[in-house]
């Protein structure tokens, strides 16, 4: 009998600490405000660009990336770096190939997607953002 009655006062014990006193949690997504993309009027292929947000959480910031969608169809995903009060930035060289743009001009833009998960994997993607992209000048043949 003792040790029956020891073994439901063990559980009651564990099934008390393990129902809903485990600690915080979160289930709010973080906010990504503040989106500066640089150059934000045009952009060729091989140009330096630079992305930067400021994000938080009352959890705190686990990971935020920036999806890159090229004209010619190239998808990137680069994790952007904390660098101070909540400012996230990422530095790439755009790449894309100039001749599978599509003819349609008008759909000649860089896309970009910032997403961020917080430390409880709560998620949050900031709208879409384009910039125009513009295309250099041809090749030269070989023998010019």
């Amino acid at each position: 009998m003792r040790r029956i009655t020891l073994v439901l006062v063990l559980s009651a014990i564990s099934a008390l600490l393990g129902c809903g006193g485990g600690g915080p949690s979160d289930n709010q997504p973080p906010r990504i405000e503040n989106l500066q993309i640089q150059p934000s009027g045009l952009i060729a292929s091989g140009t330096q660009i630079t992305v930067q947000a400021t994000v938080t959480d009352e959890s705190g910031v686990r990971e935020v990336s920036v999806t890159v969608t090229y004209p010619d169809g190239q998808e990137r995903v680069i994790v952007m770096s904390l660098q101070a009060n909540n400012q996230f930035s990422a530095t790439f060289s755009a790449q894309w190939n100039d001749r599978l743009l599509p003819q349609d001009y008008e759909s000649w833009v860089v896309r970009f997607v910032v997403t961020a998960i917080d430390n409880f994997g709560n998620k949050a993607t900031l709208e879409e953002r384009k910039v125009r992209a513009a295309i250099g000048p041809p090749d030269l043949p070989p023998d010019f």
